[in-house]
C-alpha cells in the first residue's frame, strides 16, 4: 500500500511540475536591448489572491514605447488586458508608473479556476503591425479572448511579428492556493527499480 501511495505522489508531482514545464514555453524572452520593462501587481509576486479580489497590474518602461499586457490564465486561455476598450491609449511615457485599470469604467476581479495564473508585458519602440491589430481588437470587445491555447498562439501569432528594439517581462499569482512543495521518496522491491 505504501509503495503504491509512493508512485501515485511521485506521478501527481511529475504531472504538475510538466504543467507547469508546459506553460513556460509562452514566456517570451527577447535579445538584450536597451529597452527594459516591468510589469508587477499588488501583491508580491507568487501571492495568493482569491477569488473575487481584486488585482492592480503596474507597469513601466524605460523609453517611451508601445505595450501589450495579456493574461495567461490558469486554464491555458490567453487574454488581452491593454489596450482595451475602455483604456485604448497603449502609448506611455518613459520612467512614468502606469496602473490598471486607468480608467474607473472597470475592474480587475479574480476568476477561478484555481492554479498559477501569468501577466506578461510586451514592449516595442516602434508600432508593429501585431500591436495595432490588438489594439484594434481591445478597441472593439473589453477583453478579448485570444486563444485558448496561450503556448500556440505566442509561438504563432507573438514572436514571429516581434522586430526592431522590444522588451518583455512577465510576473505570477495563485488563484485560491498556491503550489504545495514535498518531496517524495520511492522504494523499490527489488532495490534499484526506474520509475
Amino acid at each position: 500500500m505504501r509503495k503504491t501511495l509512493l508512485v501515485v505522489l511521485a506521478l501527481i508531482v511529475a504531472a504538475m511540475s510538466f504543467a507547469d514545464m508546459q506553460l513556460k514555453n509562452v514566456i517570451i524572452v527577447p535579445k538584450p536591448s536597451e529597452l527594459e520593462v516591468k510589469v508587477w501587481l499588488n501583491k508580491p509576486e507568487g501571492a495568493v489572491y482569491q477569488v473575487n479580489e481584486s488585482l492592480n497590474i503596474y507597469f513601466k518602461a524605460n523609453k517611451s514605447c508601445y505595450v501589450l499586457i495579456y493574461d495567461i490564465r490558469t486554464d491555458g486561455k490567453i487574454t488581452l488586458l491593454f489596450p482595451n476598450k475602455y483604456d485604448s491609449n497603449n502609448y506611455i511615457a518613459p520612467n512614468v508608473t502606469y496602473k490598471l485599470p486607468i480608467s474607473n469604467l472597470y475592474s480587475f476581479k479574480i476568476t477561478p479556476p484555481e492554479g498559477k495564473e501569468y501577466i506578461q508585458i510586451i514592449a516595442s519602440t516602434t508600432f508593429l503591425p501585431i500591436i495595432q491589430q490588438l489594439k484594434n481588437l481591445g478597441a472593439t470587445q473589453s477583453f478579448p479572448l485570444l486563444s485558448e491555447d496561450a503556448e500556440n498562439y505566442v509561438q504563432k501569432q507573438i514572436i514571429p511579428y516581434l522586430s526592431g528594439e522590444w522588451a518583455s517581462d512577465i510576473t505570477y499569482f495563485y488563484v485560491g492556493k498556491a503550489a504545495k512543495t514535498g518531496i517524495a521518496q520511492l522504494e523499490s522491491n527489488p532495490t534499484g527499480a526506474y520509475v
